[in-house]
């Protein structure tokens, strides 16, 4: 009688591709508004996005300057990293 290993190589596989896509579901990366730091954070919900930045920083632009990509940023910005409701 062969022995079987209690986990195979095929359940070690899935669990580990399992917990790579929880990762980027629910971890992110944020570069800071006003300093530019880089930093890692849990986001409140989960989203493929990875990287969120600000693209008006700490000037007093309005969304309504931005182009349709930087408006969507800042806003993805603010709702993910910031915590505000829009």
């Amino acid at each position: 009688m062969k022995f079987k290993p209690p986990i195979t190589i095929e359940v070690v596989i899935l669990l580990s591709i399992a917990i790579m896509v929880m990762g980027w579901l629910f971890l992110g990366l944020y570069r800071h508004r006003e300093y530019g730091d880089l930093h890692l954070f849990i986001k409140p919900r989960p989203t493929f996005k990875l990287f969120f930045y600000a693209p008006v920083g700490e000037s007093d632009t309005t969304l309504e300057q931005l182009s349709p990509m930087e408006r969507y940023e800042e806003m993805m910005y603010k709702e993910y990293v910031e915590g505000v409701k829009l």
